[in-house]
Parts: C-alpha cells; structure tokens; sequence
C-alpha cells in the first residue's frame, strides 16, 4: 500500500521518531489508525445507545447513559480497540 500524506505529517511523524516516542514511521502509523479504529467504534456504540434510548420513548437519564457508555468503552478496550 502506498499512502501520500503531504509535508506536514511526514515532519510530525519523522519529529515522533527522532524524539524517541516512535520507534518507526510505521508505528506511528498504525497508532492512528488505531485511535481512529477506536474513536469509531466508540461512536456506533453512542449511535446505538441513542437509537436504542429513541425507541424506548427517549427516556434514559444521564447517569445512565454514563454507566452505559463507560462500560462499553471497557469492553472495547478488552477487545483491542
């Protein structure tokens, strides 16, 4: 696979590498995409709590919603994500 990401990203991601933080470019790559991978299954878990919470009747406290939600960013976090 080849990917272009402009000047700007290739300075960020050899300055990660140079200082340390990074052992290659590759693996500041693959913790992006990570990140990325993570803040989507973080939101389909949201989009999901809410469809579930508008057929309900749209009747969930916010206490509720947190508990939810942080349970379910536990158990992605378990899964790798």
């Amino acid at each position: 696979m080849n990917v272009s990401i402009g000047p700007r990203w290739e300075r960020f991601i050899e300055e990660a590498v140079e200082d340390g933080r990074y052992g290659s470019a590759s693996d500041v790559v693959r913790e992006g995409l990570r990140l990325v991978q993570e803040r989507e299954a973080e939101t389909a878990t949201l989009k999901e709590t809410l469809r579930k919470s508008i057929e309900a009747g749209g009747d969930v406290k916010e206490e509720e919603l947190d508990v939810f939600l942080e349970a379910e960013f536990e158990k992605l976090e378990k899964e790798g994500y």
